[in-house]
């Protein structure tokens, strides 16, 4: 049967496009500063100006995964409903608020008050104190929570979708996982990001370019 959206084989690509601009992404700001290292190293980080661009491109990245979400979505349910599909959606939909409004702080607003530190017109304990808010914390953590639950669901769609080879749905999956919670394994958060996106290249670009 052929997709009720002319665009949706379109939309999929964004998937792929995601992931090369979540490497470029990393390898030009890094990871995020470790908060033990303390305020001033955190400001001096966030005022430097690759990290400003590289969390733009990041930040780009993000806004892209709705359309690739959404094509995926319509992909995979083009023949009927399946309900982890609809599950994994609204999950990433949720997950994507949530994450825009924490990765927005840190695209726009952190860059700022690192620029104001640099220059000696803001103290380090000012941005600092936002970076390490409780709020600001949670909202990123249970957006990047649901993020890989979403992931989790559409993994089982597609190992259940005899289209794709078994490795596509581990790849997907893992995918999340390493770009949500790299800083939790024995790995720099650095590479864990890089190794996330890279899979979700891979694993995007194989879906798009068998998507019939």
């Amino acid at each position: 049967m052929q997709s009720h959206l002319p665009n949706m084989r379109w939309g999929l690509w964004t998937l792929p496009i995601s992931g090369l601009l979540f490497i470029s992404g990393y390898f030009l700001n890094g990871a995020l500063p470790d908060v033990a290292k303390g305020a001033e190293f955190c400001m001096t980080a966030f005022g430097s100006p690759n990290f400003s661009i590289g969390a733009l491109i990041n930040l780009f990245g993000l806004l892209l995964n709705p359309f690739g979400f959404i094509a995926l979505y319509l992909h995979l349910t083009k023949d009927s409903h399946n309900r982890a599909a609809d599950t994994g959606i609204i999950f990433l939909i949720f997950s994507l608020g949530m994450t825009l409004a924490g990765y927005g702080v840190i695209a726009f607003d952190l860059p700022k008050m690192g620029q104001l530190y640099l220059h000696g017109k803001a103290s380090a304990e000012l941005g600092f104190t936002i970076y390490t808010n409780n709020i600001f914390l949670s909202v990123i953590i249970l957006g990047q929570f649901l993020y890989l639950i979403g992931f989790v669901f559409f993994s089982v769609v597609l190992w259940r979708n005899n289209d794709y080879p078994k490795w596509v749905s581990i790849s997907w999956s893992l995918s999340a996982f390493f770009l949500c919670f790299g800083p939790m394994l024995p790995l720099s958060a650095l590479w864990a990001g890089i190794i996330g996106a890279i899979l979700l290249f891979i694993s995007g670009g194989y879906i798009a370019l068998k998507a019939k």
